[in-house]
């Protein structure tokens, strides 16, 4: 932690190295749970996931993990950070799961459709 506090991307080989510990998949899970704790955030998933939403319309969590080859875990984690940013919904309200379809927002399509436009906050 104290290396992102000073502004260091933080992979796996350098969290192997700054732990002690030599396992690459130990490291994979123990990087991917801080992910999900949102201690830390992950680059490059975030644009992925955006761009299979919506490229597909509505996709599962299940169907992103597959699709993108990412933990679910991981894809948990973005879900529910771009639900809150206000980029994607779910298709149908309730307890979600890994099944449950996402869609873009309307918001978020106008945005990624006209990224010039100017925004109207109704």
């Amino acid at each position: 932690m104290a290396l992102l506090k000073h502004g260091e991307a933080l992979d796996n080989a350098k969290y192997r190295a700054a732990t002690g510990i030599w396992n690459s998949r130990a490291a994979t899970a123990e990087l991917q749970d801080l992910v999900a704790r949102e201690l830390v955030e992950q680059q490059g998933d975030r644009r992925q996931v955006i761009d299979l939403v919506s490229v597909r319309g509505e996709v599962s969590k299940s169907e992103i993990s597959a699709a993108l080859d990412i933990n679910p875990k991981t894809v948990e984690y973005w879900l529910g950070r771009l639900k809150r940013e206000g980029t994607i919904e779910p298709t149908e309200y309730g307890r979600g799961n890994r099944n449950t379809k996402y869609r873009m927002t309307p918001k978020a399509s106008q945005a990624e459709l006209f990224p010039n436009a100017p925004v109207d906050d109704e």
